[in-house]
């Protein structure tokens, strides 16, 4: 019983760094299959269909399937 404590607790202090980490948004850049720039941003919401970025105060949604 002791061995699954100390085991949970060591576990519970290695999950604290890894939920402490700064979770800033990744810089993206989209291109389409011709190699041509289509949208750039910050990553705000992924969904299966489509992308949203944030450039600035402007919100950006890229379709999946362009």
């Amino acid at each position: 019983m002791k061995m699954k404590a100390l085991i949970f607790t060591i576990s519970l202090f290695c999950c604290f760094g890894i939920c402490g980490q700064d979770n800033e948004s990744m810089f993206l850049r989209v291109f389409d299959l011709e190699g041509n720039k289509i949208a750039k941003g910050k990553i705000h919401a992924i969904s299966d269909t489509v992308l949203t970025l944030k450039l600035r105060q402007i919100f950006r949604e890229v379709d999946a399937k362009t």
